[in-house]
């Protein structure tokens, strides 16, 4: 009897983790209709559930990656083009996508003005005496009778 239970038990746990799969690879295929049509919000959402369900492979990791690069979410397109690569060090496409989004990543970097590289020459305890001998000669000024 108890090893019925046993069975049954074990039956039902491979069930539902076999449900849960197909949900998780559906989810992956509607993710990719949805990418293929252009409507990356849907896609990213559709791929992220996929995740959720438990599907962790490289080409689920890569295609999210490609969807939050195509919204210009620079960030969370590396982080799953690295998910990727670690699931699959060797995977071609993740490895030169991620130098892209990296690439793009920086060119958002803010450069300096003229004016911001120019007061970085002193550092903030220059500035602070310079005040203070400022504000120093201010007072001093006002004590000092005028002509």
């Amino acid at each position: 009897m108890k090893s019925r239970v046993q069975i049954v038990a074990l039956f039902l746990f491979l069930a539902g983790a076999s449900l849960a799969s197909a949900q998780g690879n559906g989810q992956f295929a509607k993710g990719n209709q949805e990418y293929a049509a252009g409507d990356f919000d849907s896609a990213t959402r559709d791929y992220e559930e996929s995740v959720r369900s438990g599907n962790d492979t490289p080409n689920l990791f890569y295609n999210l990656g490609n969807a939050y690069f195509r919204k210009k979410d620079f960030g969370r397109a590396i982080l799953n083009y690295e998910r990727a690569l670690a699931l699959d060090p060797h995977h071609p496409e993740a490895q030169a996508n991620l130098r892209i989004a990296q690439d793009e990543a920086r060119a958002l970097e803010l450069i300096p003005t003229k004016l911001e590289r120019g007061l970085a020459v002193a550092t903030q305890n220059h500035y602070a005496v310079a005040a203070a001998v400022a504000f120093l000669g201010s007072v001093l000024s006002d004590l000092v009778p005028s002509a």
